[in-house]
C-alpha cells in the first residue's frame, strides 16, 4: 500500500487512490460546511504522512482544534501533529538565507534580496521609490543579521529611522506583515513525515493573507532549488477561493508545475470561484471530492462530474448525505482510482466514516448501490 491512500468505502469495498498515476498529486474538496470535508482531509493527510511525506497546514480558522475535529479522529490524529504557533513564537523561513548549491557555492546577496523585494513590491503595491527604499532597508537588515532575532520587524524599524517619504511610506503599507513580526529568518520548521499545522487563526483576516502568501512563496522559492526533492511535501489551504490565483501567486505555479518539485495541494472550498479562470485552475486536480454543494453550485458541478446526465447528478449531489462525496477528475483517464484491484473509470459515490475507521453503516452502504449511474461496479 506504499504510496497509494483507502479514500473511503462504496458498496462495502475499499476505494484505493493511486496518486503517482495522475498528472499531478493534487486534491480538490468542494462542500458545505458540516457535510464530512474535514473528516475527510484529516484522513487523507494522516495517510500521507504514514506514507513518508510530509504536509504542511495552514489553519487560518481554527479547523484543526480539538473542538472542531471528531474525538476519535482527534486522538488517531495526535501522533502525526507537530504544532506551529505564530502568535507564541514565530515562523522562521529562509528569507534572508542563501540557498547553497550541490557545489557548495551560495547564491549571492542581489539574488535573495531581489526575491524578497519583488514579492514585497507585488504584494502591497510599492511604487519605485518606494521599493528602492525598501531594498536599501533590506541590504541594512541583511548584513546586520538583524532578522535572525528581531524578525521582520528589523526592516520596518530600518525604513523607519531612514525618514525619508518613501521609507515612511513603505513602512507604512508593509505594516499589516511587520506589526507582528510573524517571520523571522532560518530554517523551515517542518518535521519530516508530521502534520506541521501552523496557526495563523489569532491574527487580522488581512494578516492571515499575507502571512500565507508569502510562507507559499518561500516554499516555492526552495522548491525551485530542489529543496522538497526526494522528500515529498503536500500543502494544505481551507477556504481555497479566497486565495489568490493570479499567474504569478504561488498557489497557481503549485498547481501548474509542483509535480515537477515534488510539491502538492489539498485545497478545501465551500464553493468553486465565480471566476472562470480560477475555477479552471482548481479543476485541473487530478482528485476531486465533491460533497453536498451550495445550491448555486449544483448545476455547475453535475456538468463536470458527467457533462450528459445533468439531472441524474444534480439530483444526487443535492441528495448527498453527510460523509458521502462523488469522486471524479482525472482518475478518469488515468487509473488513479481502484476498487478491488481494478481500475474505475466513472465518477462514483464514496463514503468516508469515522466512527468506525471506514467501515459502512447499512444505510450508506444500501444508499451507494440505489445510485446506479455513480455505482462503480458498473463502469
Amino acid at each position: 500500500m506504499t504510496g497509494r491512500i483507502m479514500i473511503g468505502k462504496t458498496d462495502g469495498n475499499e476505494v484505493i487512490l493511486n496518486p503517482e498515476k495522475g498528472n499531478n498529486r493534487n486534491v480538490l474538496i468542494t462542500g458545505l460546511s458540516g457535510v464530512g470535508k474535514t473528516t475527510f482531509m484529516m484522513n487523507y493527510m494522516m495517510q500521507l504522512c504514514k506514507n513518508g511525506e510530509t504536509v504542511v497546514a495552514v489553519d487560518i480558522h481554527g479547523c484543526f482544534d480539538a473542538g472542531n475535529i471528531h474525538s476519535g479522529l482527534f486522538e488517531r490524529m495526535k501522533p502525526y501533529i507537530h504544532e506551529i504557533k505564530a502568535h507564541e513564537n514565530g515562523i522562521t523561513i529562509p528569507f534572508f538565507s542563501p540557498y547553497r548549491f550541490i557545489d557548495g557555492k551560495e547564491e549571492g546577496e542581489s539574488d535573495v534580496l531581489n526575491g524578497l523585494v519583488a514579492f514585497l513590491k507585488q504584494e502591497f503595491v510599492l511604487g519605485v521609490k518606494q521599493r528602492e527604499s525598501l531594498m536599501e532597508a533590506c541590504k541594512i537588515a541583511f548584513r546586520r543579521g538583524a532578522c535572525k532575532e528581531q524578525g521582520f520587524s528589523a526592516i520596518a524599524e530600518i525604513l523607519e529611522t531612514m525618514h525619508t517619504r518613501e521609507s515612511l511610506g513603505a513602512a507604512d503599507r508593509l505594516r499589516p506583515l511587520t506589526d507582528y513580526s510573524v517571520f523571522y529568518d532560518g530554517d523551515f520548521p517542518f518535521m519530516k513525515g508530521k502534520i506541521n499545522i501552523i496557526r495563523l487563526s489569532r491574527y487580522p483576516e488581512e494578516t492571515q493573507g499575507f502571512l500565507t502568501k508569502m510562507l507559499l512563496a518561500y516554499i516555492w522559492r526552495w522548491a525551485l532549488y530542489g529543496y522538497f526533492h526526494n522528500n515529498r511535501l503536500s500543502v494544505f489551504l481551507d477556504e481555497a477561493h479566497n486565495l489568490g490565483f493570479r499567474k504569478s501567486d504561488p498557489v497557481s505555479k503549485f498547481l501548474v508545475e509542483g509535480r515537477k518539485f515534488d510539491i502538492s495541494l489539498i485545497l478545501s472550498t465551500q464553493f468553486l470561484p465565480i471566476d472562470r479562470e480560477v475555477s479552471h485552475r482548481l479543476l485541473q486536480a487530478s482528485l476531486l471530492a465533491f460533497f453536498k454543494p451550495t445550491e448555486d453550485d449544483v448545476l455547475k458541478m453535475a456538468k463536470i462530474i458527467d457533462p450528459l446526465n445533468n439531472g441524474t447528478v444534480c439530483y444526487l449531489l443535492r441528495t448527498l448525505k453527510k460523509g458521502e462525496f462523488v469522486v471524479a477528475g482525472d482518475m478518469i483517464s488515468a487509473d488513479m482510482i481502484e476498487i478491488n484491484n481494478h481500475p474505475v473509470h466513472r465518477p462514483f459515490v464514496v463514503y468516508n466514516n469515522i466512527e468506525d475507521s471506514f467501515k459502512m453503516t447499512k444505510e450508506n452502504q444500501s444508499r451507494t448501490v440505489r445510485i446506479s449511474m455513480c455505482n462503480p461496479q458498473n463502469s
